[in-house]
């Protein structure tokens, strides 16, 4: 499985992971909070080695409804296996693979290749980091499920309650005094199913 590590700085500093990240950067001390981070979220690292354990736990929660994506795919960390043994609901692969999709044909056969393999399985595909107009022409093309990124908008925060447009039908209100991201995502293929959140 893949991992992802998400820096947090206390509360009362009242900024932004990148907001400090750049700030230690421009002293000279970026290079040494980067590699701290590293080092803590490595600490964290579990590498599945038993497949048949982590199916039987989650098994009752799938049952139940739970969505399995496998995030990064074409990244390091997402391998192949991990698709086939976990048998997902969606792939989505990595920014890596959609930059620059447009400009030759290596990486279209790639996408290629991933849409095929995931719609074989009946696994919907998303595509992570569309930047640019021909990319999210290429993916659609292609037969990608959904496109994620810039190119379809901006992260936006959602306001607290279900009728603010950015919520959409039926949203809960987010907790009080937080508000969650907005992912920008588009179905790239007529019927697609809902983007996953």
């Amino acid at each position: 499985m893949g991992a992802e590590a998400l820096s947090r700085f206390p509360a009362e500093w009242g900024l932004a992971p990148d907001v400090v990240f750049a700030q230690a950067h421009s002293v000279g001390s970026g290079h040494i909070l980067e590699l701290l981070a590293l080092e803590r979220a490595a600490e964290h690292l579990d590498r599945v080695e038993h497949y048949a354990a982590l199916n039987a736990t989650q098994a009752p929660l799938r049952a139940a409804g739970l969505r399995l994506a496998i995030d990064d795919v074409g990244a390091g960390f997402s391998s192949l296996r991990h698709i086939v043994v976990t048998a997902p609901d969606v792939i989505r692969i990595d920014r890596s693979i959609v930059a620059g999709l447009d400009a030759g044909p290596v990486l279209e056969t790639l996408v290629r290749s991933l849409v095929e393999f995931g719609h074989g399985c009946a696994v919907r595909v998303v595509a992570e980091g569309v930047e640019g107009e021909g990319e999210g022409a290429v993916l659609g093309r292609l037969g990608v499920d959904h496109g994620e990124g810039w190119h379809y908008g901006r992260p936006a925060r959602r306001r607290p309650g279900p009728d603010h447009p950015a919520a959409g039908p039926g949203a809960a209100p987010a907790p009080r005094g937080r508000s969650r991201p907005r992912i920008s995502a588009r179905a790239l293929t007529p019927g697609a199913a809902p983007a996953p959140s």
